[in-house]
């Protein structure tokens, strides 16, 4: 199932790299893994971190802002290594919701050697409690969010560089 789940993503990233990130956290609530899964940007004033993507239960909360201090997130890259957080409301309120969260499992990733976000695993219910073999498979998963960030940036610096050359045609022509 972890094989048939990772050719479908490389087949997404490949497919459609702008739409990378949210394939990604679609993948993982399809695994099994989280009742919803998130992926966070770390802004680049590092203010704060944005959730570019998310699927489950807490689909609704994509874009979601949150401050660097108000965040697991910024535990998690202060600590380069992945956290695992019990009643995480508690700690951090802004993750208070419908429904709630039991744990969260965050994983950090790297590009180009900077941390520059994480990847949610969300567990909504007492009986689902993440463990070693999650912690691995979500590492794994956090690596291909990397790969996914890069494509979509790659993807619209094209898509910009397009519109410049047929705006630059459009004007030649006149």
């Amino acid at each position: 199932a972890e094989a048939r789940a990772l050719a479908g993503l490389a087949r997404s990233l490949a497919e459609r790299p702008e739409n990378g990130l949210e394939a990604l956290a679609r993948t993982i609530v399809e695994m099994g893994l989280a009742g919803s899964a998130c992926v966070s940007l770390l802004d680049p004033s590092g203010q704060c971190f944005r959730w570019s993507a998310t699927a489950g239960a807490w689909a609704r909360h994509a874009g979601r802002v949150m401050p660097y201090g108000a965040s697991p997130c910024a535990v998690v890259l202060d600590a380069a290594a992945p956290l695992l957080f019990r009643q995480p409301h508690e700690t951090f309120p802004a993750l208070v919701g419908e429904p709630p969260i039991n744990e969260v499992l965050l994983m950090p990733f790297r590009l180009e050697g900077n941390l520059v976000g994480t990847v949610w695993a969300l567990s909504h219910g007492s009986e689902r409690r993440f463990d070693a073999e999650d912690a691995r498979l979500l590492d794994s998963l956090s690596s291909l969010a990397a790969a996914a960030h890069k494509l979509a940036h790659a993807a619209e610096v094209l898509a910009a560089d397009g519109q410049r050359q047929a705006f630059r045609l459009s004007l030649t022509e006149r």
